[in-house]
């Protein structure tokens, strides 16, 4: 129980140091809770692995769910601040476009389905946070999840250092840079790394193409649980048609968005002039943030510890290349963006 306590105690301290600050590095990737809570599941395995009388156990797939539940209070309309249709457009037929060909790539390089879904989901959406997501639709083995986040970890680096030098190149301004990665980069992390390394003024403009992407998490899981149930040739009645397409936890998922967002609404069109509301709710919004962190990183934390990164086993280049793939797909589809 104590390395949980340690872990919560790290994980909060950092959630919070991360939401006060406004240095460059500590909103890097390498400070992100989750993939600190991955490297310390490493640690852990390597110094207590060969340990009998020490007993690791996290209920991964409980936290996985009441994590990604409570992530349902951030998808909030108002936040995004989109109100350019044609980039929308954009974007979602740019997600849209790399789901189906990386499909065929799926195909050529012959990708096992599960593997394939949660590397999608990793670049189309929101990185590890994503896989997460539909690791509960594609009922992924930890060691699946795991060698996931790690690939997409990997490939998310290396674009964050790789686009901004794209860029220069092209002769991208600020503005048009701080789209193009807000659209292309996995997580948020990596978005706010890769744009400040371009310009301080890219930032802002790619956090918000970024909300977008966000937005589009609900009915990108539903896409990928039709086409998941599809590629097993499930042959589904009505009641597990349902059951398929909308587990459990995204059900719950779904209500807390649509809870979030009415009261969200409400309090925009009836109490905008009470700063009082309006601060109570956006504490309520940062506190299920945090506490979605926290059991997000629990459970990350214990599926990296059944995980060894160093096994030749887990290294698998055509997942890699597809990974790299995907990304590369979603970058020259967004470029779309630019010169439009």
């Amino acid at each position: 129980m104590y390395y949980k306590i340690i872990l919560i105690i790290i994980t909060t301290l950092i959630i919070i140091i991360r939401e006060n600050t406004s240095n460059i590095l500590i909103n890097t990737t390498l400070f992100d809770p989750i993939v600190i809570s991955f490297a310390l599941g490493q640690i852990f395995r390597i110094v207590f692995i060969n340990k009998t009388d020490i007993n690791l156990y996290i209920p991964v797939e409980k936290y996985l769910s009441i994590g990604i539940v409570m992530m349902g209070s951030q998808i909030l309309i108002s936040k995004s601040g989109l109100d350019n249709i044609k980039l929308i457009y954009i974007v979602i037929s740019s997600i849209l476009l790399t789901f189906y060909l990386s499909l065929v790539l799926k195909k050529i390089l012959n990708i096992q389905s599960s593997y394939a879904f949660l590397l999608i989901a990793g670049t189309c959406i929101c990185g590890p946070t994503a896989i997460s997501f539909v690791s509960r639709i594609t009922r992924s083995s930890d060691n699946q999840i795991a060698n996931a986040i790690w690939i997409n970890t990997l490939n998310g680096f290396l674009l964050v250092i790789i686009l901004p030098i794209i860029a220069y190149s092209l002769g991208l301004n600020p503005n048009q840079f701080g789209i193009w990665a807000g659209a292309s980069i996995q997580s948020t992390a990596q978005v706010i790394s890769s744009a400040a390394l371009y310009s301080d003024n890219s930032v802002q403009i790619a956090i918000i193409i970024k909300s977008l992407r966000i937005l589009l998490l609900l009915p990108f899981m539903i896409l990928i649980s039709f086409h998941y149930s599809k590629s097993n040739r499930n042959p589904l009645n009505n009641r597990s048609l349902l059951l398929e397409y909308i587990p459990p936890f995204m059900f719950w998922f779904i209500v807390i968005v649509f809870v979030f967002n009415s009261v969200d609404q409400f309090i925009i069109y009836n109490f905008s002039y009470s700063s009082f509301i309006y601060n109570t709710f956006s504490i309520i919004i940062e506190v299920l943030k945090s506490l979605s962190k926290i059991f997000l990183s629990l459970s990350i934390f214990g599926i990296s510890y059944g995980f060894n990164i160093f096994s030749k086993v887990n290294f698998n280049p055509k997942l890699i290349l597809f990974s790299f793939g995907s990304s590369i797909i979603l970058i020259i589809s967004n470029y779309r963006l630019l010169i439009t």
